[in-house]
């Protein structure tokens, strides 16, 4: 063993550079695979926290009840009773193993009449209708406010009972009084007298303790435990009318792997319950926001890894091709080894063992990186962009312990394949191998490129013709749209089928420059070609890796500034505005007199004269740009006498609306401005969509009817547009008219006011003024604060993060990559050079050669790979387009992406031509013939 690890420590420092890349590499993908459950978890605990932030004090979220409710005459037996009671209270608590705040046992007898045992002193003609009830918990949270607590069992003849201060008052009940609690069992009636010790009120009317209500525990008769359940229950068999089991329980430590196991013991309590005492369920449960929290966190983890998995696999890749550049240098003395008497068993073993200490190392490396790039993930704000946001907590879990280690086992798995793949050949065999040179792979002999293809274009026809569901927009994590994860991998297949054509196609290009020009090329230019054309297979590893890092840069890149604009462009059509304000109006009825006021534009019997507020306040008020006012009704709508149904009705006036609207120019054949101008100059003018206009036939110049409550009034289409902001033609036609003309043929209707806000200028003063002028809001919707909103979504934030990551780790792997592949071919290939410079070529003409070859090689695949990116994006990328979003989905590509990727094309061919100089410059012609082969 000793002699082994010594045997690998120097094979690894032979190959040091190699295996130094090997373990950047397989660090990066098991940080990657890692940091995303690590994220998913520290998402939902966030999630989990603002959930219950929305729970008052007095409602708990993590509230279980169990309950027990007699039947008939079935009567509980104390053995039964006693079991699911030790059960609930000792087990449950365990096997969820949740802290709980408050809990609550309680045990009751069926409700009845409570007769004064002396008439003259209680009144005898109140209805007293109350239950004997039993909960250990009680007097911790309640405080006597006069008498006495209760004896644990029974007085004398006696049960001691306590009331709320409030049944004091209500039943006319006073401490010391004396009742015969008469409980009807069947034909029998069963007299129980008691007596009013004390009167007692809660600590708190915010404790969750009080789950049923202050209402209820008004109507109970509190005893002692033994004499309510061994006395009556027990001895004297009075049947046990109910019992209620109360949790609530912490939910704030729950973690995504604590999910699925809250789960199934909630739903076994109802058999373990049942089992014990029949009649016996759960009433209340978490259990629906366990399954809300569950959806949150596979739905992240879900969307996240469909979007990571293409880099992890390119990073995998990365680190297989380092192996098999490891290899094949070792190829020759693995042959030696064989022919000298080494089994493949052994060689498989050497390996083994030195992809675990990798493994190991990697392992360990990553977990620590993977927290910190969890971190990071939570702080992205966008594409490339990160701010300076308060941590998720990420702790490390099982769960990515064992990503992590899926992806070591399945990058060591990859490697002992080829491993033993090389070690069954002898060195004869090798010989006979490496003197075939560019034999095609495997994958080109039976055209799994084409097939690839196919795949591909079945994949697109499939997802185009099915396009994600529309947006929920009460999701408030960030998955309002239901994205199919073949969305994310159907484009970095459609990436690789592109690589591995180009592979295919390039030696086709190689011949046809070779043919055109044989006669006439520099010779450094010939040896380039010839070079190419003889080994382009050992290029293949290297092109394939640049088309692919390169191209799912381009497209990572274009998805996250495509999903990022088009969501702040969603919003920005929905709202319209900076700012929407929705006025609580003032007004009163005009037809009956009632005076009355009326809020909000409510329905009366009659016609409401609204007061109008002072519009100068909201252009007048701080931090205010513009301000419009905006009509928004629901009216019926005429075409040519023809009913074209309910339709929305928007009144503004022109001049306003264009200086406070965020017009989306890109959504209008023309510019808006000038319909506006068009509305402004007609009085009675009208703006219809395109969508109304093709169903009715409707020209410009033709006239619509708009029914209001008054009449129906008459408008001029004076213009047709697709969209208009804050409208959705596919939902509802729409009608843009002048507010001015509106109030003319009407009267005054309630209507909002559109805020544009000055940059950096906050909302809430604005509010605070208005208040101060006697205007009171309804609602407010702050277009800024949801786009920022949606940016903090955890599912969104990890998709902008993830794409980030994929893009800083393409550059990595690209840079790498050429790095490590264009030192170990320069280095293979010492006796070539040798020998060209021997037959007389110049170190010039020897480095111009090889810089051509690079070019050939890498320049020609770079300028494939951003040409690659982009047709992808442009392809695939309004897939992700819901069903129903307006406005269209756009596309942007961002300059200074283009700029980060240019940098890094630049930086590795002039790493590359230095490189190229540097190893001839080095080049010993004696030391290279000496040799006597090629390495």
């Amino acid at each position: 063993m000793k002699f082994a690890l010594r045997f690998i420590l120097r094979k690894m420092v032979k190959t040091r550079w190699l295996t130094l890349g090997t373990l950047l590499g397989l660090t990066l993908a098991v940080s990657f695979v890692m940091s995303i459950p690590i994220y998913a978890n520290g998402s939902l605990l966030n999630v989990i926290k603002r959930t219950l932030d929305q729970y008052d004090t007095r409602t708990s979220p993590g509230s279980l009840v169990v309950r027990y409710q007699s039947v008939g005459g079935e009567k509980a037996g104390i053995p039964s009773i006693q079991s699911v009671d030790a059960y609930i209270r000792e087990q449950v608590p365990t096997k969820l193993g949740l802290p709980y705040q408050v809990r609550a046992s309680q045990f009751s007898l069926r409700p009845a009449n409570l007769q004064p045992a002396d008439p003259v002193s209680s009144d005898g003609t109140i209805r007293r209708q109350m239950a004997l009830t039993t909960d250990i918990e009680l007097m911790s949270h309640v405080q006597l406010v006069s008498g006495k607590a209760f004896t644990a069992g029974k007085a004398g003849e006696e049960i001691e009972a306590v009331v709320m201060e409030e049944a004091l008052y209500r039943y006319d009940i006073r401490v010391g009084d004396r009742f015969i609690y008469r409980l009807r069992e069947g034909s029998k009636t069963k007299s129980i007298p008691v007596v009013i010790t004390g009167a007692v009120k809660p600590k708190s009317n915010q404790d969750p303790y009080w789950f049923k209500g202050m209402d209820d525990a008004n109507n109970q008769l509190f005893v002692g435990k033994p004499a309510l359940l061994d006395e009556l229950v027990g001895r004297q068999n009075v049947q046990l009318g109910s019992a209620y089991w109360f949790y609530s329980f912490e939910l704030g430590s729950v973690t995504g792997n604590d999910l699925e196991r809250l789960s199934q013991t909630l739903l076994r309590i109802d058999n373990e319950a049942y089992q014990r005492l029949p009649n016996t369920k759960t009433d209340i449960t978490f259990l629906p926001l366990l399954e809300q929290f569950k959806k949150t966190n596979d739905g992240i983890k879900r969307l996240l890894f469909a979007v990571s998995a293409p880099m992890v696999g390119l990073v995998l890749y990365f680190v297989w091709m380092n192996g098999q550049l490891s290899l094949e240098r070792q190829r020759g003395d693995m042959a030696v080894l064989r022919s000298r008497g080494a089994s493949v068993r052994q060689l498989v073993i050497i390996g083994l063992l030195e992809g675990t200490l990798v493994g190991v190392i990697a392992g360990a490396a990553g977990s620590l990186i993977a927290v910190y790039m969890a971190r990071t993930i939570g702080s992205s704000s966008g594409f490339l962009s990160f701010v300076d946001r308060k941590l998720l907590a990420t702790p490390l879990t099982g769960e990515a312990i064992g990503y992590g280690a899926a992806a070591i086992l399945l990058a060591i798995g990859g490697q002992l394949f080829s491993t033993y793949r090389f070690a069954k050949a002898s060195i004869v065999q090798y010989k006979r191998r490496s003197s075939r040179g560019n034999a095609k792979p495997i994958w080109q002999r039976f055209y799994l490129d084409f097939v690839l293809i196919l795949a591909v274009v079945y994949g697109y026809y499939t997802m185009s013709r099915s396009q994600p569901l529309p947006i929920d927009p009460s999701d408030r994590t960030g998955l309002g749209q239901s994205w199919d994860p073949v969305l994310f991998f159907l484009p970095s297949a459609a990436v690789l089928a592109s690589a591995l054509l180009y592979i295919r196609l390039f030696p086709i290009l190689l011949t046809i420059i070779q043919r055109i020009a044989s006669r006439r090329m520099p010779i450094p230019l010939y040896l380039s070609i010839m070079q190419m054309a003889r080994s382009f297979r050992t290029y293949h590893g290297l092109i394939t890796l640049l088309v692919m890092t390169l191209s799912l840069g381009v497209y990572h890149a274009s998805t996250a500034r495509s999903i990022g604009v088009n969501d702040t462009r969603s919003i920005i059509h929905q709202q319209g505005a900076d700012a929407v304000l929705e006025l609580a109006w003032e007004g009163k009825q005009e037809d009956n007199g009632a005076g009355e006021g009326a809020q909000g534009g409510g329905q009366g019997s009659g016609t409401i004269a609204y007061n109008e507020p002072p519009f100068e306040l909201f252009k007048q008020s701080e931090g205010v740009e513009a301000a419009a006012r905006v009509l928004h009704k629901k009216v019926p709508i005429t075409v040519s006498g023809k009913d074209a149904g309910e339709g929305n009705l928007m009144g503004i006036n022109p001049v306003d609306y264009g200086r406070t609207v965020s017009f989306l120019k890109s959504m209008m054949p023309a510019s808006p401005h000038l319909y506006l101008n068009l509305l402004s100059h007609t009085e009675q003018g009208a703006l219809i969509p395109q969508s109304l206009a093709n169903a009715y036939q409707i020209k410009l110049g033709d006239h619509i009817q708009a029914n209001m409550q008054q009449g129906a009034i008459e408008f001029t289409v004076v213009g047709i547009v697709p969209y208009w902001p804050g409208e959705y033609p596919e939902k509802l036609p729409f009608a843009i008219v002048n507010l001015t003309y509106l109030f003319q043929e009407g009267p005054l209707i309630p209507y909002d006011i559109w805020l544009k806000m000055k940059p950096g200028a906050k909302l809430a003063p604005v509010i605070d003024n208005l208040n101060a002028g006697g205007i009171d809001l309804l609602s407010i919707k702050d277009t800024r604060s949801e786009i920022a909103d949606q940016n903090k979504q955890p599912a969104r934030g990890g998709l902008y993060g993830i794409l980030s990551l994929g893009f800083i780790v393409s550059v990595f792997v690209t840079l790498s990559g050429f790095a490590l592949f264009s030192f170990y071919n320069l280095s293979s290939r010492i006796v070539q050079l040798g020998t060209l410079r021997a037959a007389g070529l110049t170190r010039r003409q020897l480095a111009f050669s090889l810089v051509l070859e690079q070019l050939f090689a890498v320049g020609f695949s770079i300028l494939f790979a951003l040409l690659n990116g982009t047709a992808v994006s442009e392809l695939f990328l309004p897939l992700l387009q819901p069903r129903g979003q307006v406005p269209s989905f756009q596309i942007v590509f961002e300059p200074s992406d283009a700029l980060k990727l240019a940098y890094v094309v630049a930086f590795m061919l002039i790493a590359g031509a230095m490189l190229l100089f540097w190893h001839v410059r080095r080049l010993r012609i004696q030391q290279a013939l000496r040799m006597g082969e090629d390495g």
